[in-house]
């Protein structure tokens, strides 16, 4: 069995739910941490053992910096230190949850785990053409990068400040065109392969909810528990 299919789709979409749910929700310090350690948990599961160590990185430095540095200092710089640290910190659980759902599971995988739950039809398609669309605009943004370094204006921090609005018109422009023919494409193979059908399906991709699994979405209703009662 591969590291990506040691956890049911289903469990990780607990975790994204969770950390969706919680992370803007006025949490303390203490449920702030273990909600990025509920996070944490199932990458490690699923072996992301160098995105766990950049998420722990940002995650120290934004809390060193608002626990040491932000008391130091008052007025306008305070607070934007105060709003990028809070910022970034609460941001931090959501990116690690959507990394796992993303990275560690095919489509396929998510399909199957849908079809099981007895999900209709409304819910399974556009799970199936937006967990396909990240990665697609992710390769299309790489290819308009490099057409733009090719032409002189490359997207760094230079031309970001020398000309903003190039920048923005030449990257965002040809992004959104495209995005528009990716959608009706997955959209068309989507229904191609009869997704919309309202038949029994069957799918050679099995998922089962093992004992670790039940063990994470028990550890998510622990969390929320903690953070309704605390």
């Amino acid at each position: 069995m591969s590291k990506r299919s040691v956890l049911d789709p289903r469990s990780k979409l607990t975790v994204f739910f969770t950390a969706c749910f919680l992370a803007f929700s006025g949490i303390s310090q203490r449920q702030e941490i273990g909600l990025l350690l509920l996070c944490i948990v199932p990458l490690l599961i699923c072996g992301q053992i160098k995105f766990i160590g950049k998420l722990l990185s940002v995650f120290v430095l934004m809390f060193l910096v608002d626990i040491y540095f932000a008391g130091q200092i008052s007025g306008g710089l305070q607070f934007v230190v105060l709003t990028i640290c809070h910022g970034f910190r609460f941001t931090i659980p959501i990116i690690g949850a959507a990394y796992l759902v993303i990275h560690t599971s095919t489509i396929g995988e998510y399909i199957s785990a849908l079809m099981a739950m007895k999900m209709p039809n409304t819910v399974i398609i556009p799970v199936a053409v937006m967990f396909r669309f990240i990665p697609t605009i992710k390769e299309e943004f790489t290819a308009i990068k490099q057409a733009m370094k090719m032409r002189g204006i490359g997207i760094g921090w230079k031309n970001i400040f020398k000309c903003p609005m190039d920048i923005l018109e030449y990257a965002l422009v040809p992004l959104l065109l495209q995005s528009s023919i990716i959608t009706d494409e997955l959209s068309a193979a989507v229904m191609a392969r009869g997704l919309e059908r309202n038949s029994n399906r069957t799918s050679y991709i099995e998922v089962n909810m093992r004992l670790r699994d039940y063990f994470l979405i028990g550890l998510c209703l622990v969390y929320l528990i903690w953070t309704v009662v605390g």
